[in-house]
Protein backbone atom coordinates (compact mmCIF):
# COMPACT_ATOMS: atom_id res chain seq x y z
CA UNK A 1 0.00 0.00 0.00
CA UNK A 2 0.86 3.30 -0.55
CA UNK A 3 0.26 6.59 1.02
CA UNK A 4 -1.26 8.35 -1.83
CA UNK A 5 -3.73 11.07 -1.26
CA UNK A 6 -4.55 12.96 -4.05
CA UNK A 7 -5.11 16.77 -4.07
CA UNK A 8 -8.90 16.32 -5.51
CA UNK A 9 -11.56 15.15 -3.86
CA UNK A 10 -15.13 13.50 -5.57
CA UNK A 11 -17.00 16.76 -6.51
CA UNK A 12 -14.24 19.03 -7.05
CA UNK A 13 -14.59 21.05 -9.60
CA UNK A 14 -12.65 20.77 -12.48
CA UNK A 15 -10.99 23.87 -14.85
CA UNK A 16 -11.05 22.28 -18.75
CA UNK A 17 -8.11 23.43 -20.81
CA UNK A 18 -11.49 26.00 -22.83
CA UNK A 19 -12.48 27.38 -19.13
CA UNK A 20 -8.60 28.35 -18.50
CA UNK A 21 -8.67 30.27 -21.96
CA UNK A 22 -11.91 31.65 -21.53
CA UNK A 23 -10.71 32.85 -18.02
CA UNK A 24 -7.67 34.33 -19.19
CA UNK A 25 -9.41 36.28 -21.81
CA UNK A 26 -11.84 38.15 -19.41
CA UNK A 27 -9.13 38.64 -16.84
CA UNK A 28 -8.41 42.44 -15.82
CA UNK A 29 -5.85 44.52 -16.84
CA UNK A 30 -4.11 46.90 -14.94
CA UNK A 31 -2.86 49.88 -16.53
CA UNK A 32 -1.43 53.32 -14.88
CA UNK A 33 -2.96 56.68 -15.88
CA UNK A 34 -0.37 60.03 -16.94
CA UNK A 35 -1.80 61.29 -13.14
CA UNK A 36 -0.71 57.89 -11.46
CA UNK A 37 -4.04 56.49 -11.13
CA UNK A 38 -4.27 52.84 -11.22
CA UNK A 39 -7.28 51.52 -13.92
CA UNK A 40 -8.37 48.45 -14.31
CA UNK A 41 -10.51 47.12 -17.51
CA UNK A 42 -11.51 44.16 -18.67
CA UNK A 43 -12.71 42.64 -21.88
CA UNK A 44 -16.40 42.98 -22.59
CA UNK A 45 -18.83 40.32 -23.49
CA UNK A 46 -20.93 40.28 -26.88
CA UNK A 47 -23.61 40.81 -24.78
CA UNK A 48 -22.02 43.64 -23.02
CA UNK A 49 -20.78 45.20 -26.41
CA UNK A 50 -24.25 44.89 -27.54
CA UNK A 51 -25.97 46.56 -24.34
CA UNK A 52 -23.84 49.39 -24.72
CA UNK A 53 -25.53 50.52 -28.79
CA UNK A 54 -28.66 50.22 -26.80
CA UNK A 55 -28.17 52.34 -24.30
CA UNK A 56 -26.94 54.79 -26.67
CA UNK A 57 -29.98 54.67 -28.91
CA UNK A 58 -29.64 56.94 -31.79
CA UNK A 59 -26.54 58.55 -30.57
CA UNK A 60 -24.25 54.81 -31.24
CA UNK A 61 -24.41 56.13 -35.06
CA UNK A 62 -21.86 58.80 -33.88
CA UNK A 63 -18.50 57.28 -34.13
CA UNK A 64 -16.74 58.82 -32.04
CA UNK A 65 -19.21 59.15 -29.10
CA UNK A 66 -19.60 55.42 -29.73
CA UNK A 67 -15.79 55.07 -29.29
CA UNK A 68 -15.37 57.03 -26.43
CA UNK A 69 -18.15 55.36 -24.01
CA UNK A 70 -16.79 51.40 -25.80
CA UNK A 71 -13.38 52.16 -24.15
CA UNK A 72 -15.12 53.88 -20.89
CA UNK A 73 -16.83 50.44 -20.42
CA UNK A 74 -13.94 48.34 -20.05
CA UNK A 75 -13.52 50.83 -16.73
CA UNK A 76 -13.81 48.36 -13.95
CA UNK A 77 -11.50 50.07 -10.92
CA UNK A 78 -9.96 53.20 -10.59
CA UNK A 79 -7.19 52.95 -7.39
CA UNK A 80 -9.27 49.96 -6.31
CA UNK A 81 -12.14 51.69 -6.24
CA UNK A 82 -14.69 49.51 -7.83
CA UNK A 83 -16.88 50.81 -10.53
CA UNK A 84 -20.33 49.61 -12.22
CA UNK A 85 -20.74 49.06 -16.05
CA UNK A 86 -22.50 52.43 -16.83
CA UNK A 87 -26.30 52.17 -17.54
CA UNK A 88 -27.31 55.47 -18.78
CA UNK A 89 -25.88 57.98 -20.97
CA UNK A 90 -25.61 59.96 -17.94
CA UNK A 91 -23.74 57.61 -15.82
CA UNK A 92 -21.29 56.90 -18.89
CA UNK A 93 -20.57 60.89 -19.28
CA UNK A 94 -20.25 61.11 -15.50
CA UNK A 95 -17.53 58.34 -16.04
CA UNK A 96 -16.13 59.94 -18.74
CA UNK A 97 -15.46 63.07 -16.99
CA UNK A 98 -14.35 61.46 -13.50
CA UNK A 99 -11.89 59.20 -16.08
CA UNK A 100 -10.67 62.61 -18.04
CA UNK A 101 -8.50 62.43 -21.26
CA UNK A 102 -5.52 60.74 -19.22
CA UNK A 103 -7.66 57.85 -17.67
CA UNK A 104 -9.30 57.38 -21.37
CA UNK A 105 -6.18 57.54 -22.94
CA UNK A 106 -4.90 54.72 -20.44
CA UNK A 107 -8.13 52.79 -20.97
CA UNK A 108 -7.94 52.83 -24.95
CA UNK A 109 -3.63 51.33 -24.00
CA UNK A 110 -5.73 48.46 -22.06
CA UNK A 111 -8.14 47.80 -25.12
CA UNK A 112 -5.50 47.18 -27.07
CA UNK A 113 -4.16 44.71 -24.80
CA UNK A 114 -7.34 43.17 -23.90
CA UNK A 115 -8.08 42.69 -27.77
CA UNK A 116 -4.73 41.90 -29.09
CA UNK A 117 -4.53 45.10 -31.43
CA UNK A 118 -0.93 45.69 -32.30
CA UNK A 119 0.55 49.15 -32.43
CA UNK A 120 3.10 48.70 -34.41
CA UNK A 121 0.78 47.28 -37.69
CA UNK A 122 -1.60 49.88 -37.01
CA UNK A 123 1.21 52.47 -37.27
CA UNK A 124 2.51 50.67 -40.42
CA UNK A 125 -1.18 50.52 -41.99
CA UNK A 126 -1.48 54.37 -41.27
CA UNK A 127 2.02 54.58 -43.43
CA UNK A 128 0.78 53.11 -46.23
Amino acid sequence: MTDFAPDMRLGDAIETPTQAIVADAFAPVSVTDESGRKIEAVRLKPSERFGIKRMMGEEASNSSLYDEIFLITHCRAIDGERIARPASMLQAMALMDRLGDAGIRALGGAAATIYGFNKQSAEQTAKN
